[in-house]
């Protein structure tokens, strides 16, 4: 929680926005106080406008989302991520929260290891994969990246596998030949809507690399889609997403795009 509202209040700092504490407790059971959440904002009180609510329900995602949804323009969640997920956060809160809301949701995952300050220079490393749903998450993260002041890295994993076409056909065009088309134009249309972007193609398996390369570069942030399209790169895919917040160094933005490309 700590880790959360650290992060949730540096960033409304950054962005010049508020922050609004919701606690969902069980209905009849145990829960924090509305003085308790307060004191537990203190430490941060001083960064931005904020707001606390205490609200009994059974059922805290879909009260998170209903929230969210009316008032919210990003969702901030802990995770604990102490199980193999097989979707984002499988079986928890953030889960269901992720699943459901229209909003962008900050996910705090158990090894992130930094958290930007409100004044710190920061690069975000957006995560692509040439699907219908890439343009959602080029404008989630260009709108993120120039209301924070940061610059941005447009990146696209490329798997060892070769391509094959039907028999007689041409030869494909090499997959990383279009991943770096690609991450080119998705930085250009950052670019011109005010995030400085730069590109790249990265080799391997999809989480890993984006992970590793997050930890080698000390990215502030990740934006990945939480559906994609199947291919060698499914970077957007939902399992790469769960993967990516259960190891990422730095809080990952997810961003809805379930709707993307299905009409």
């Amino acid at each position: 929680t700590t880790v959360a509202l650290r992060t949730a209040f540096s960033l409304a700092r950054r962005i010049g926005c508020s922050v609004g504490v919701l606690h969902v407790g069980p209905v009849g059971g145990a829960t924090m106080d509305e003085q308790e959440l307060r004191d537990a904002v203190a430490p941060f009180a001083d960064l931005a406008p904020w707001s606390v609510d205490v609200v009994d329900g059974d059922d805290p995602a879909a009260v998170i989302v209903a929230e969210a949804d009316t008032r919210a323009a990003i969702v901030c969640v802990p995770t604990r991520g102490r199980r193999a997920l097989s979707a984002v956060l499988f079986g928890s809160v953030a889960e269901a929260v992720v699943r459901s809301s229209r909003r962008p949701t900050l996910c705090l995952g158990p090894r992130v290891e930094h958290v930007p300050l409100a004044d710190e220079a920061v690069e975000i490393l957006v995560c692509t994969d040439d699907s219908p749903a890439s343009p959602v998450v080029f404008d989630a993260a260009a709108a993120f990246a120039s209301a924070a002041g940061a610059s941005c890295v447009v990146a696209q994993v490329v798997g060892p596998d070769e391509e094959v076409g039907p028999p007689g056909a041409p030869p494909p065009r090499p997959l990383g030949d279009r991943a770096e088309q690609h991450t080119a134009e998705g930085a250009a249309y950052l670019t011109s809507r005010g995030a400085p972007a730069a590109s790249m193609v990265l080799p391997g398996g999809a989480a890993r690399s984006l992970v590793s390369y997050a930890r080698r570069a000390s990215t502030g942030f990740i934006v990945v889609g939480t559906t994609g399209l199947t291919g060698v790169s499914r970077v957007t895919l939902g399992s790469v997403a769960a993967d990516v917040v259960r190891n990422a160094p730095c809080p990952v933005l997810v961003v809805p795009t379930r709707d993307a490309g299905t009409g």
